[in-house]
Order: C-alpha cells, then sequence, then structure tokens
C-alpha cells in the first residue's frame, strides 16, 4: 500500500511541474508577443511620420566637415582657417551687412552679419546670421539629416529627406527649394539647383541657411 501511495504521490508532482512549465512557457510568449507588438507599433509610428523638414531648423550646416550653427560669431569659422573681407570695417547699430565674404585659400562662402546691439561695432565683431554656400566654391557640404548637398542632389532627394518644401521656384536656369521655419522672420534653409526645369544632372548648387534669432 505504501509503494503505491508513494507512486500516486510522485505522478502528481509530475502533474504539477509540468502544468508549471506549461504556465511559464504561456508567459513567456505573451511578452515576447507583446515586445513584438510594441516593436511593430514604433517601426510604424516612424516610418508614418516620414520624410520632415525638423533637421533643417536647427540652422547647422557642415563645411569641409565643421559644423556652424546660426548665427555664430565669425571666430568660430576663423579658428578652422577662414578670414573675413573688410573684418575692420564698421558696422553700425541695429543693421545689417551684406555680401560679407569668408575665404580659405581658394574657397569661399558668402555671408551676411548681423549688430543688433545699440552701439557701433566691427564687422568681424558681429554674429554671421546667413551663409550662401556653392558646392564649387568649398570642399564638401552637409546638412542635419546626412544630406551631403554635391553635384549628383536630385530634388527629390530633399523632398525624401525632408519632404515637401514651403517654396519653390522654377526657371530656365535654375530651380529653387525653400524650406520656412516662420514667414516674416529671417530663419529659413534654401535650396538651388541649377540646370533649370527640373533637370535630374545639375552641374552645380548652393545653399543658403539663414537664421537672425538664437
Amino acid at each position: 500500500m505504501k509503494k503505491i501511495i508513494a507512486l500516486l504521490l510522485s505522478s502528481a508532482l509530475i502533474v504539477v511541474a509540468m502544468a508549471s512549465c506549461t504556465v511559464s512557457i504561456k508567459k513567456n510568449s505573451d511578452n515576447a508577443s507583446s515586445s513584438q507588438s510594441a516593436d511593430t507599433s514604433e517601426e510604424a509610428s516612424s516610418e508614418a511620420k516620414g520624410p520632415t523638414p525638423d533637421a533643417l531648423y536647427t540652422y547647422q550646416i557642415t563645411i569641409d566637415g565643421d559644423t556652424y550653427t546660426l548665427p555664430c560669431g565669425f571666430e568660430e569659422f576663423q579658428k578652422n582657417g577662414w578670414e573675413m573681407k573688410y573684418a575692420d570695417q564698421d558696422l553700425a547699430a541695429r543693421t545689417r551687412m551684406l555680401n560679407v565674404y569668408l575665404e580659405k585659400g581658394s574657397e569661399r562662402i558668402d555671408a551676411q552679419s548681423v549688430n543688433l546691439s545699440s552701439e557701433t561695432r566691427k564687422l568681424s565683431e558681429c554674429p554671421i546670421y546667413q551663409v550662401d554656400v556653392c558646392i564649387k566654391d568649398v570642399t564638401s557640404i552637409e546638412l542635419p539629416g546626412g544630406l551631403k548637398f554635391d553635384e549628383s542632389t536630385k530634388p527629390e532627394d530633399l523632398v525624401a529627406k525632408y519632404g515637401e518644401p514651403d517654396e519653390t521656384y522654377d526657371s530656365e536656369e535654375s530651380d529653387r527649394y525653400t524650406y520656412v521655419f516662420k514667414q516674416d522672420v529671417y530663419n529659413k534653409v534654401e535650396f538651388t539647383i541649377y540646370g533649370g526645369n527640373g533637370t535630374l544632372e545639375p552641374k552645380y548648387g548652393s545653399v543658403k541657411v539663414e537664421n537672425m534669432v538664437e
């Protein structure tokens, strides 16, 4: 009789152990399913968001591997070897200076500076709030989000990376695509692809980044 009872108890323990294992496996399966659903949901959300110009509104541009965030002081460019033409020229209070040229050897950047103070200052002491960079005038240009702007850049590359532009302008010589953060304020990023009428083989182009507000 004792042997029979022992066998019954042993069988009962095996059944309980198997049931316990089954529950554990189900829980792990549920957790994996839940985790997979969450991952799928995040991927779907990311895909739904699609291209966005938000990256552009950091007003950053990388020129020859060095990144600048506008507005910034001339010293940011100077430490990377750039020189400013007319650096000692006076700029009156609350005025802008157009056609400020930054040069480094044979390379060149067109820029604009602004004096927002109430006193006259040297041009080199005023913030640079706009740069207009042509791909033929520098070694390399890169925009936030990893867009390398060069001879091979096509209009659809801009749309894929940043979405549809706020403004477009087409002519026989060039196509212009402008992303504007806020109208009537000096903050925009403008791409110009020369070639005209939507050509997909531009010989050269330029990028203008403008932001007067820190």
